[in-house]
């Protein structure tokens, strides 16, 4: 426990605070342009985060070196005294070396790895190596995008014209909308749609991919008191908030583009009259939100936008398995005083904290001997049904559905606006 000017302070044992290093290893045993594409790439990276002062987001590229091509001497791979010929032993080298990402063309490692119960790293091609890269500085609060690599960039700028989301939203808006004569409101209503809430949306899903990568970064370091759940959990609940309101938003401009005339709190397009009104005006728009695949999805959109706001928070929690016999508190309490650190803790410790830390130690020992199915659920009860489901699996989920039907309807209304003129001109 730290000492400092003679008095003791409390430690938090087994747990710890952000990784700042992101460490890649890449499998070249295959001769290809996109690994050379990928180490010039992140290279090029790493020499923007050296140049920015005081960056606490390093990064670390480690190669088998398989194949030795002259192109690769100008990179300063760092290599492994292993020389690892099949898939199985460059996972044991991923695991030992505290790898976050293995980057390789390989299909069957790619499928080996994720078939793991708790992959403790994701593992992708080339292409998603560097979307990974992407998150991790990103997280590290340095916008950065390979596709529209700048330096020194800001977040607005970053989403609005570098992100393929943020950029189809920017001329969709401005190509497409600013040119249909809309009300101001209307107007309004469009560019803080398109403009403000989608990069809000972009910043906060990379932020919980970024949460994501820390949490496995947690489990290789074995750590059981830090998995950063209040992190995920606070992103989690500002990004179904957002969504939900991006989804009423197009509504209120649908709303107000057709002159629909329907009351703000039922323009919904969770709401089935709602979608029939749009179907007398433009039934292509209204096919976007009769899809089954849009159904399902608001559903669920539905259910944790309304928890988070009006009944509790989204908290990631363990689903457990009970043992065949749970301990009675003399066990544990036997079984905590036979550990060697305990009569260390009763020669250093006050009364107080002894006692707290008996509790806390006993409380540690009846934890273990349950056994963790999924550590990232969550339950939301509604009436008389339990749903549950595991928010950071549907991170990219919920984003990618909220990207295409706004997309699908803005533009279905586009051309619903365009051929009412286009009527109007021919009368």
């Amino acid at each position: 426990m730290p000492f400092v000017f003679d008095k003791i302070y409390s430690e938090i044992q087994s747990a710890g605070l952000l990784s700042h290093r992101f460490k890649i290893l890449i499998d070249s045993r295959k001769d290809s342009s996109d690994l050379f594409n990928f180490l010039k790439n992140a290279f090029t990276l790493n020499s923007y985060l050296e140049s920015i002062p005081d960056c606490p987001a390093t990064l670390e590229i480690i190669s088998n070196l398989q194949y030795q091509g002259e192109s690769f001497k100008i990179f300063p791979v760092l290599s492994l005294s292993e020389n690892p010929i099949d898939n199985e032993q460059i996972l044991n080298l991923a695991k030992t070396n505290n790898i976050d990402f293995p980057v390789t063309e390989n299909k069957e490692l790619i499928n080996l790895a994720k078939k793991e119960r708790e992959s403790l790293f994701d593992t992708g091609i080339y292409r998603e190596g560097l979307r990974a890269l992407e998150v991790f500085v990103r997280g590290h609060k340095i916008p950065w995008f390979f596709d529209h690599p700048l330096w020194n960039m800001s977040w607005t700028v970053a989403y609005t014209t570098c992100d393929e989301f943020g950029l189809k939203a920017n001329v969709l808006y401005e190509v497409s909308f600013r040119k249909l004569e809309l009300d101001r409101e209307t107007l309004e209503l469009t560019r803080s749609l398109l403009l403000n809430r989608v990069s809000n949306i972009l910043y906060t899903r990379d932020k919980l991919l970024f949460y994501v990568q820390q949490r496995r970064f947690a489990k290789r370091q074995k750590w059981k008191r830090q998995g950063f759940q209040f992190e995920a959990s606070y992103y989690l609940n500002f990004y179904y908030l957002l969504i939900w309101g991006g989804i009423d938003q197009l509504s209120r401009i649908i709303n107000h583009a057709l002159n629909l005339n329907v009351q703000r709190k039922k323009a919904g397009g969770s709401r089935e009259d709602f979608v029939k009104k749009i179907e007398e005006s433009s039934p292509k728009l209204a096919s976007v939100f009769k899809q089954e695949d849009f159904k399902r999805w608001i559903e669920q959109l539905r259910r944790n936008r309304h928890f988070t706001a009006h009944q509790g928070s989204i908290i990631l929690s363990p689903i457990i398995e009970k043992p065949e016999k749970e301990p009675t508190d003399e066990e544990l309490d036997q079984e905590a005083k036979s550990n060697p650190t305990w009569h260390v803790m009763k020669k250093t410790l006050s009364p107080e904290l002894l006692n707290w830390y008996e509790k806390s130690l006993k409380e540690s020992l009846r934890i273990a001997k349950y056994r963790v199915i999924v550590d990232d659920a969550m339950i939301i009860p509604e009436g008389d049904k339990q749903f549950y489901f595991r928010p950071l699996a549907n991170i990219e989920w919920d984003f990618n559905n909220f990207r295409l039907f706004t997309i699908q309807g803005l533009e279905a209304l586009r051309e619903s606006i365009q051929e009412q003129k286009n009527h109007k001109n021919h009368m």
